[in-house]
């Protein structure tokens, strides 16, 4: 909708990690970069992992919008791992939550 071109699998650079793939990035304004779950039942050791990426991340890059994307019928995202996302991105919900995915998109561009 929004015509934006993704960069697949892209590097950023972290004050610590050198080199972390993303997903997806897009640039309508300010960084956003898109993290897919893929991660079948518990997930809290990954949102650990990816808690420190993204404040990593967020030292060398300090207009990037962390989003991470679920997908809830096989993940079991628990307390813990629903709070380190809501905490370190700007966006963590379900992939089928179009409109928020749009409105984070929004505010990059803004």
């Amino acid at each position: 909708d929004r015509k934006l071109e993704a960069q697949i699998n892209a590097s950023l650079v972290g004050k610590t990690e050198q080199k972390v793939s993303v997903d997806y990035l897009v640039r309508p304004g300010k960084l956003v970069a898109f993290q897919l779950l893929r991660r079948k039942g518990r997930v809290t050791a990954f949102m650990e992992q990816w808690g420190y990426r993204w404040n990593d991340l967020r030292k060398m890059n300090p207009n990037l919008m962390p989003a991470m994307l679920c997908y809830a019928a096989v993940q079991e995202i628990d307390r813990e791992s629903q709070a380190i996302g809501e905490d370190v991105c700007d966006l963590f919900c379900p992939y089928n939550e179009t409109d928020r995915i749009h409105a984070l998109l929004a505010r990059a561009s803004a």
